[in-house]
């Protein structure tokens, strides 16, 4: 079964390469392949992140008493404020060039799962517990770029 696991995953240019088997115009099947876009994966995964702390922390610069309030109602000291708004832009930004990717992302699931637990585990409220599992998500999304680099299109070339 591993055997035929491991050819299930290949193909005619090169292991789990998109592509497809379709008629020719001509009416003879071939093989057909689209471009292959896994090294494209971490870019994208990079960029969707970086498009939630950034602004965010952006964001926040505009209300920091307002953000220090709501910080404080999770139980988080009101003197972590701004460290936490210059973390979420420090991290935008080194998911968005793919700068120091592995370790920032590695803080980044650790920052996730701590917003989840203190502001989003209420299991009475839905909408709450969709934001938990939202910011688990994303710690998952941290972890894959943790353990798989930056990818190739990244200062960090991982």
């Amino acid at each position: 079964i591993a055997q035929r696991g491991a050819m299930a995953d290949q193909t005619a240019c090169g292991p789990l390469t998109l592509g497809a088997d379709f008629p020719h115009r001509s009416g003879h099947s071939g093989r057909h392949h689209m471009l292959d876009l896994r090294p494209f994966a971490p870019l994208l995964a990079r960029l969707f992140l970086a498009s939630v702390f950034l602004p965010a922390g952006i964001s926040y610069l505009s209300d920091v008493p307002g953000f220090t309030a709501y910080m404080t109602a999770g139980g988080l000291p009101a003197f972590l404020a701004w460290p936490a708004i210059l973390f979420e832009i420090t991290l935008g930004i080194a998911m968005l060039i793919g700068f120091q990717a592995r370790p920032m992302a590695f803080l980044g699931a650790g920052f996730c799962m701590t917003t989840a637990l203190l502001y989003h585990l209420h299991p009475g409220d839905t909408l709450e517990m969709m934001l938990f599992y939202k910011d688990l998500g994303i710690a998952a999304g941290f972890l894959m770029i943790f353990a798989h680099g930056a990818g190739k299109f990244a200062l960090d070339r991982a």
